[in-house]
């Protein structure tokens, strides 16, 4: 049971008991006085399916703790009626949830850190709320209870997720920009002798609400293990869960002793200003422009006037069933999530002041477009740091760098801009008049609407032509068949006419034909490989001039999409999608090599599998017996065996037709057969134990299995006729363990070295997510496990 609901019932007795007494620091008088109305009101509400621990929102969209039921995402743009538009399950149990929008690889995105106890931080993308995708990444933690996420103001740059751990403290993780949705730990703790509930971060200062110390400062400025420390603290009369920094001061939800106040200085003792008793249990704060908002469970939330820290004045209480957390938006609205009743609300006053500036443009780019022009492009950022629309930005020149306010002082304004647009819109513009062969440097800065200007942009720089300029050199196709057209483009500058316009592939010039504006574009087929390509031009009045020589295409006879897509339930980070192209087709058997067949060509009472029988697949056995089984099976075939075995070191000759263990990629070719879907006959609704209608029709996992394997080809053949691809054993594979990267690859065989071989195809004891057809594990060569056996395939080379 949620510690929350342990105490409803007292939670409900006490609400009942409007306390009607002004405490301030030093004051021992009670004032009796008669409660004024809330100056919030109810306009709209959504009841959830779910218990509703917390909330956060990005705009007019919501996101929720569900608790078991996982992560709501909530549509109220009309305030009075939110829309529940979709609802995903997370791992364990939702209690917390913040959100953050950043700027990575040229792509906005939202993303969502949901807080599940004993597992850590999730991670989602969130930047179509219709259409959630699980990043599938955790991270380590004892008991979270809930996160403080600090983004500088340059979205492209790795922010800060500060997780309270209960009875442990605070631990720290960095996002990682390259990866997004992943939080990296570099084991940066601080214990904070209680237990921590809740944290807020200001200027490397972390305060935190601990449940039994009060109010702890912590020092985070140098986010190093040996560095960061608790500082201080303050006790509270109370239990302090929820903490909220305005100003020089620190407002703490006191459980059952309403709102505590502190004076906060960096690592300075805080001092006590203030404390208001209120009804029920606050848990969840709020705090803008001097307005503070409670959610006290059974008590509703409650409104505080704190434009005077030391002398908070009760505004009044808009009643709810069990508010357990709030925030307030912008443009004055205070949503609260409540356990019993979903998504409320409230309104009853106007914006509130905007202190927060644009985000810093951190993609400037500028390259030359000629002997006299530049080509500037960059992508808007927006009002509040990413989100809405600037006012109007500045764009400067300069002969001189522009890295600071000197140079941006010094530095001549651009005119005839495009107009803003909304943030995570990309945007060019084209600097004419310029002298030929000269540096010029550009930078920017945003406006919002209240004049509040952002940091200066990275600095851009490009020299205008003296000769020929080639860019934007592409190919359509990175990797495809010997039956596709591939199509080779650049862009070439100059001021008259052409003489010379080639691509150069593996060596050979091809003449290119002018296609629109200032591009040129050829168009071939070509024969398997990996190919190289150039471009060279030249006109009567230039020095000719060619590009560096670029690698691709990758061309092959057949190949197929290897990986999983980024929303793909169930997917791990290691199965980045890629071209994968061969030049040979591959034979394989339809079925697991059988105990019976072991027994046919090994010597005798060498099977070592622990689940016997004849038409089982053999099991326990370790990636060298497996090839052993290859050479003896080609022997007994006449084929030419195809690996050569000295003691645990094993080569392979690709030139010999015997039987052999398939690589990872032509695996994943065998077992999707022309499928891109998570399983080679559809979708996967179950990922982990639960019956999956389609992965029971095709394979034996934990959720249909017994207590060992079955005999091969029960279940349904893929479209190659192969059966137990999806389950059953895990069937070794030839390559090494190692990253995969997005890049075209022809005739993959895996890394030379490694300490883990790879299996594929999960098992009867695993989950229904790792049947899946991208699915990657991996063991050590001279490991034996009873889910482990393998398939054995040939290479046609008629």
């Amino acid at each position: 049971m949620h510690a929350n609901t342990i105490n409803r019932h007292l939670l409900t007795i006490l609400s009942a008991l409007l306390m009607l007494t002004v405490l301030t620091s030093g004051c021992a008088k009670q004032d009796l006085y008669e409660p004024p109305g809330s100056p919030y009101t109810v306009v709209g509400k959504l009841g959830l399916p779910s218990i509703n621990e917390a909330g956060t929102i990005m705009g007019r969209t919501a996101f929720v703790a569900g608790g078991e039921a996982g992560l709501h995402t909530v549509d109220w743009s009309t305030p009075s009626n939110p829309i529940l538009v979709s609802t995903v399950n997370t791992t364990k149990y939702a209690d917390d949830i913040q959100v953050v929008r950043t700027f990575t690889q040229g792509v906005m995105r939202d993303i969502v850190h949901v807080v599940e106890g004993t597992e850590g931080v999730t991670s989602f993308n969130v930047t179509d709320p219709a259409n959630v995708i699980d990043y599938n990444t955790g991270t380590t933690a004892v008991n979270g209870r809930t996160i403080y996420i600090d983004q500088g103001m340059d979205p492209s740059q790795a922010y800060q997720v500060y997780l309270a751990e209960d009875w442990k403290g605070v631990r720290v993780f960095d996002s990682e920009p390259g990866v997004p949705g992943t939080l990296g730990y570099s084991g940066v703790f601080v214990g904070t002798n209680g237990k921590a509930y809740n944290i807020a971060v200001r200027d490397g200062w972390g305060y935190c609400a601990d449940n039994e110390m009060g109010i702890c400062v912590l020092d985070l400025r140098v986010l190093d293990l040996d560095a960061v420390s608790l500082v201080s603290w303050a006790d509270t009369p109370g239990q302090a869960r929820a903490i909220a920094l305005e100003g020089d001061y620190a407002y703490i939800a006191d459980a059952t002793e309403g709102l505590a106040v502190f004076r906060i200085n960096e690592g300075d003792t805080p001092v006590k200003v203030a404390q208001y008793d209120l009804s029920g249990f606050s848990e969840g704060i709020a705090v803008r422009d001097g307005l503070c908002a409670l959610a006290a469970n059974t008590g509703g939330v409650h409104f505080m006037d704190v434009s005077n820290p030391s002398e908070p004045i009760y505004m009044g209480t808009t009643a709810t069933s069990y508010a357990a957390d709030l925030v307030f938006s912008d443009d004055g609205y205070c949503i609260v999530f409540d356990e019993d009743e979903g998504v409320i609300i409230l309104g009853g006053r106007g914006p509130f002041d905007d202190n927060t500036p644009p985000s810093l443009v951190s993609d400037l780019v500028a390259l030359p477009a000629g002997v006299s022009a530049v080509d500037l492009t960059w992508t808007m950022t927006g009002d509040n740091r990413m989100q809405g629309e600037v006012a109007s930005y500045e764009l400067r020149m300069s002969t001189e760098s522009i890295v600071d306010e000197a140079g941006w002082e010094a530095a001549t304004p651009l005119t005839g801009l495009p107009d803003p647009e909304i943030s995570g819109t990309p945007m060019a513009h084209t600097v004419s008049d310029l002298d030929g062969s000269t540096t010029y440097h550009f930078a920017m800065k945003m406006t919002d609407n209240e004049g509040l200007v952002s940091e200066l942009s990275n600095a851009a720089e490009a020299t205008t032509a003296a000769g020929i300029i080639l860019r934007n050199a592409s190919l359509d196709i990175q990797g495809g068949l010997v039956t596709d057209t591939y199509t080779f483009t650049v862009e070439a500058l100059w001021e008259s006419p052409f003489t010379v316009t080639e691509v150069v592939i593996d060596g050979t010039g091809y003449t290119m034909s002018p296609a629109e504006g200032s591009y040129y574009t050829y168009q071939t087929t070509l024969d398997t490989g990996i190919h190289t390509y150039s471009y060279q031009f030249d006109a009567a009045d230039a020095e000719p001039v060619e590009t560096e020589e670029f690698v691709g295409p990758v061309v092959g006879e057949y190949g197929y999409l290897m990986g999983s897509p980024v929303n793909e339930s169930g997917r791990e980070i290691d199965e980045v999608q890629h071209t994968v192209l061969f030049t040979e087709e591959v034979i394989a058997t339809n079925h697991e090599v059988t105990q019976a067949e072991w027994d046919a060509i090994m010597p005798g009472g060498s099977n070592p599998s622990q689940h016997l029988g004849a038409d089982n697949p053999v099991d326990s056995v370790t990636w060298l017996e497996a090839v052993q089984y290859c050479n003896a099976l080609s022997e007994d075939d006449d084929l030419t065996p195809v690996y050569t075995i000295n003691g645990s070191q094993v080569s392979w000759n690709q030139d010999a037709d015997g039987w052999r263990l398939p690589t990872e990629a032509e695996w994943e070719y065998l077992c999707r057969a022309g499928s891109t879907t998570p399983l080679y006959n559809g979708d996967l609704v179950e990922l982990n134990c639960r019956l999956d209608v389609n992965l029971d029709a095709i394979g034996w996992y934990c959720g249909n299995a017994g207590t060992g394997p079955e005999a091969v080809e029960q279940k349904t053949a893929n479209d190659l006729g192969l059966y137990d691809m999806s389950g059953n054993v895990r069937e070794w594979c030839w390559d090494w363990y190692g990253e995969l990267t997005a890049d075209a690859v022809l005739d993959p065989t895996g890394p030379e070295s490694g300490d883990r071989r790879i299996c594929r195809g999960g098992s009867w004891y695993y989950n229904a997510q790792d049947c899946r057809s991208a699915a990657r594990g991996s063991f050590p060569p001279d490991s034996v496990d009873d889910t482990v056996g393998f398939r054995v395939v040939r290479t046609d080379l008629d």
